[in-house]
Parts: C-alpha cells; structure tokens; sequence
C-alpha cells in the first residue's frame, strides 16, 4: 500500500514571464540555458502515475518554479485525468 497523500506535479518548465529572481532566468536577464522548456504530456502522466496511486491520493497540485502549469500542453488533460481516476482528489 502506497502513503502517499499528496503530489506536487510540475508539468511543463514553460513560462511566459521572466521573473528576476526565478531560476529560469540568469544575472544578465537571460533564459537559463539550462532550461529545455520540457513538458509532461498525459501519456507520461499515464505511465509515472498509476490508477491505483492515483486512487489514494488525498491531495494533487500544481504550483510552478520553473514553469507556468498552465502552459504545459496537457494541462487541463492531465487534472481532468486525475479527477476522473480520483474524483475526490
């Protein structure tokens, strides 16, 4: 059995904005060209989370540091995917 409660999913390193202090930024105001601007799709989701962890999940969010979730591609797929595994989540 999983304990597991809660997940921090961080879809998508993409964002519009250059905030200064954000690490996606470098000291002369650069993108960090580090940052590949990678993004999950549903089907990664599929295979990292299963249904059965899904299931126990009391808790799922997304809250970005080096990307906006709302700009992943899949964004509304993926909580739509997780309310329908879990639809108390």
């Amino acid at each position: 059995m999983y304990t597991i409660k809660k997940v921090h999913l961080e879809p998508t390193e993409l964002c519009q904005a250059m905030c200064p202090m954000c690490d996606r930024v470098t000291l002369d105001g650069e993108v960090n060209p580090q940052i590949i601007n990678a993004s999950l799709s549903l089907k990664d989701i599929k295979k990292i989370f299963s249904k059965k962890f899904i299931r126990q999940l009391d808790e799922m969010y997304m809250c970005g540091n080096l990307g906006d979730p709302m700009m992943a591609p899949d964004c509304l797929e993926i909580v739509e995917y997780f309310r329908e595994v879990n639809p108390n989540i």
